[in-house]
């Protein structure tokens, strides 16, 4: 009888966890998040490139504006309203070089940490920092050139990035929630850690599942930088692809039988970078290669 409880209370658990992870919504959110890397950008502005129409997500033609920031990582955002539903959609692209952002970035330059304003006792890493510093007002200019004010009926967000872009949109997340947005749905991709445990813990505790999903493939070394040993933890909650493309829902923050199960991370930087662009959730299996949005067919990044 013991036994019977035991196995029904387990099958609870998974159950639960299977019930917030919409793998579906996931793959609309990996489509958008694509949509960063294309270079047609007329058909972005339309909404009619091929991600943009396979996402599902219908954002309004004419309310969409892409920028390209910052000159050393070549980091670019887009946002566009909502053409079904009050509301943004906000997608932060990865590093156009990243082979560039693993070698070069402040991840190993500046290991450096400051705090994040807001939030006690918080301290996030430099580099990402100073990045989403520069960014925010360009990204709040955008969102209220489409309509979407912190304050007022279109103030709900959903936000979506890989790489790089995913770190920036966990800075972003709690940044912009404090300034009045309402964030109702996150998906990143292959984000690196972006702060300490109070910063984990406080954004955790503002944003539970199923507010965000932080989406994690394989051997990919980039959900390891910063280590660990410096101080910087993960932000929940990590959904793991592993290498067959089957997904597992981690019950807790750095989970030992998800992405942070790979140590050896010499051996992923050396074999396993391509981990950091494929995904199981899109049909061509590569977010930084979306399909019919490129100019000509790119190789791998390394």
């Amino acid at each position: 009888m013991k036994l019977s409880l035991c196995f029904l209370a387990a099958l609870g658990r998974i159950i639960h966890a299977h019930s917030w992870y919409n793998e579906s919504e996931a793959r609309q959110f990996a489509l958008v998040s694509s949509v960063g890397y294309c270079e047609i950008l007329d058909e972005v502005y339309t909404w009619s490139c091929t991600p943009c129409k396979e996402s599902g997500i219908l954002l309004a033609p004419g309310k969409i504006r892409v920028i390209d920031s910052d000159s050393f990582n070549k980091s670019r955002f887009f946002v566009g309203a909502f053409q079904d539903k009050p509301g943004c959609m906000l997608s932060f692209r990865g590093s156009e070089n990243f082979y560039n952002f693993i070698t070069d970035f402040d991840v190993w330059k500046q290991m450096q940490v400051v705090d994040f304003e807001d939030c006690q006792g918080c301290f996030v890493h430099r580099g990402f920092y100073l990045l989403w510093k520069y960014m925010r007002s360009q990204v709040m200019e955008a969102l209220e050139e489409v309509g979407c004010t912190p304050q007022g009926p279109n103030n709900s967000l959903s936000i979506t990035g890989h790489s790089m872009g995913a770190s920036l949109t966990h800075l972003a997340m709690f940044d912009l929630d404090h300034r009045g947005y309402s964030i109702t749905k996150s998906y990143s991709f292959e984000a690196a850690r972006v702060g300490n445990r109070a910063f984990a813990d406080a954004f955790n505790e503002r944003f539970p599942s199923p507010h965000v999903v932080r989406i994690t493939h394989n051997m990919d070394p980039v959900p390891h930088l910063p280590p660990m040993f410096l101080g910087y933890i993960h932000v929940q909650s990590e959904v793991f692809y592993d290498a067959t493309g089957h997904f597992k829902i981690c019950s807790e923050t750095e989970d030992p039988s998800c992405s942070n199960q790979f140590t050896n991370m010499a051996s992923m930087v050396m074999y396993h970078l391509g981990d950091h662009c494929q995904s199981p959730l899109l049909t061509n299996g590569n977010i930084c290669y979306p399909d019919g949005c490129l100019n000509e067919p790119r190789s791998l990044l390394i």
